[in-house]
């Protein structure tokens, strides 16, 4: 399956984080302000200004789904009614899965469309990126953000480093990653463990995903010191800032 067709796109949100790394203090990542606006917002604001979007499930866990919900609806107004949740998991992708089985049963779903991967701790990417990752998934099936390394690789094995690649031929992927529906359901068909990304379940059909140059804005919440990164790169960014509803112009 390595051409697609033109169909309608869906987006799964990752938000069912604990957040242990990040600290008590600051509650669940997908919550923390940004701004003054819950970073869920943000990821899910990028996601439903691309028209190509028709749906965007929140994967989360129970305790935290109706802050979620009263955070997404007074920022987003309408635009909320095409948001829907999903009970998160204790694996990556099984919550994935599980924002997948929600987004069949709320949506009219066709194999011919694409799902969408996003990291609601990953709430700054442009919306023109994803337009382009969706543009490129058409034709070819998959697509993910991607940056060149710019560190050094290494293989260890143990503690030793026994082998030093050629930096030049490796990208970082990131999310948002994309991929047809067909090849998600055939990749589901055909494997027994479940993959860590969408790239992955491309690669396991033959599939190799396009890239799109992946923003330096586009980085991962995940440490307290994070916070203040976060919100120094959207100060000097032309992201703007998704508008709660009482203060949007009529």
């Amino acid at each position: 399956m390595n051409a697609a067709s033109s169909g309608a796109t869906f987006a799964v949100v990752l938000a069912s984080g604990d957040g242990r790394r990040l600290g008590q203090s600051h509650g669940p990542k997908h919550l923390v302000d940004l701004h003054g606006v819950p970073i869920i917002v943000w990821t899910a604001a990028r996601l439903l200004a691309c028209r190509e979007i028709s749906g965007v499930v929140i994967v989360t866990q129970k305790q935290h789904r109706q802050a979620t919900g009263e955070a997404l609806s007074s920022a987003l107004g309408d635009q909320s009614g095409n948001v829907i949740f999903a009970t998160g998991k204790k694996e990556r992708m099984e919550s994935f899965l599980s924002g997948f089985t929600a987004l069949r049963k709320t949506f009219d779903v066709h194999e011919k469309d694409h799902v969408i991967l996003a990291d609601a701790n990953r709430p700054l990417f442009s919306s023109s990126q994803t337009e382009e990752l969706i543009r490129l998934s058409a034709e070819s099936g998959a697509a993910c953000l991607a940056r060149p390394v710019v560190n050094g690789v290494a293989r260890a094995e143990g503690k030793k480093i026994v082998e030093v690649p050629e930096k030049a031929k490796y990208f970082e992927f990131v999310t948002p990653e994309i991929l047809q529906i067909a090849n998600l359901l055939a990749a589901l068909r055909s494997k027994s463990r479940l993959p860590q990304s969408l790239v992955e379940f491309a690669l396991s059909l033959g599939v190799q995903p396009k890239i799109v140059t992946s923003s330096s804005t586009n980085m991962k919440l995940t440490y307290p010191e994070d916070v203040s990164q976060l919100h120094s790169i959207s100060s000097i960014s032309d992201l703007a800032t998704p508008a709660p509803e009482a203060n949007r112009p009529n």
